[in-house]
């Protein structure tokens, strides 16, 4: 397998908290590809032009990321002492090239705010149609719902995990996640399938009701059950008029007071 470099606004992975895993799962995965494939595989950096040292950055970057998964507790440990003069050098490397390794150097200042930071690129059109029309057939529910609903999820970023631990495309739960036998969250082709089966069941449950449908997928049953109604919260109401919009359907009216 060979590499290159290809620009990348998104900052690395640094391997802290579930949203990092996913992340050094997802490039994890995207070299097996590669290699398996035969592939070039495009590294992630800010440079404009391909450099051995941004590929040796993120093989560096990676070790340190397993090894502290590894090690929680090693701190008094002289290999932890190696590894983290070891950051500290990727770090100085890393600002040279303009590379943002979280947490370990502050952000670049930029007079413009930066979009939210994801780890992977989103999906390709002609890789996640195919995903979504199967879905939509098997499940029998809307191509353009499901569009809406991952687009307000994840922007379409596999590797996506939000601070209530939601994770994929979908935003999947976990105890959905296991419930609908999942094995692999981050894997697009399970975590729509999983997506479309959950929405389906709440269409089921409210009877074909969409806003409150899109209510529980966003709050969860109980709290829609509880307000006999889509909840009293922004979130959850922005959530349901923004999909409701996309899909060209009418607004939600049946707020609970």
């Amino acid at each position: 397998m060979t590499g290159r470099c290809e620009g990348l606004r998104q900052p690395l992975p640094h391997g802290r908290g579930s949203d990092n895993i996913a992340e050094v799962r997802f490039w994890r995965r995207q070299y097996e590809h590669a290699d398996n494939a035969g592939k070039t595989l495009k590294f992630p950096c800010r440079s404009a032009d391909p450099s051995f040292v941004n590929i040796a950055l993120y093989t560096v970057l990676l070790g340190v990321t397993f090894w502290q998964q590894a090690n929680p507790n090693g701190a008094n440990n002289p290999q932890r002492a190696a590894m983290n003069r070891q950051i500290e050098s990727v770090r100085r490397q890393a600002a040279a090239l303009g590379l943002r390794l979280q947490p370990w150097g502050p952000a670049p200042v930029s007079a413009i705010a930066d979009p939210p930071a994801y780890a992977c690129p989103a999906i390709p059109e002609e890789s996640v149609s195919p995903i979504l029309e199967g879905a939509s057939k098997a499940q029998s529910v809307d191509l353009g719902l499901l569009r809406a609903v991952i687009g307000q999820e994840s922007t379409f970023h596999p590797c996506a995990v939000s601070s209530k631990g939601a994770q994929g495309l979908m935003q999947l739960m976990p105890e959905v996640s296991s419930r609908l036998g999942v094995t692999d969250v981050f894997d697009p082709q399970q975590n729509v399938d999983a997506g479309a089966r959950y929405l389906k069941e709440l269409l089921n449950k409210y009877q074909g009701d969409l806003p409150k449908a899109l209510a529980a997928y966003n709050a969860g049953p109980t709290a829609v059950d509880q307000a006999n109604g889509i909840p009293d919260i922004p979130e959850t109401r922005q959530y349901v008029e923004s999909i409701l919009a996309k899909v060209g359907a009418k607004p939600a009216a049946d707020a609970a007071k």
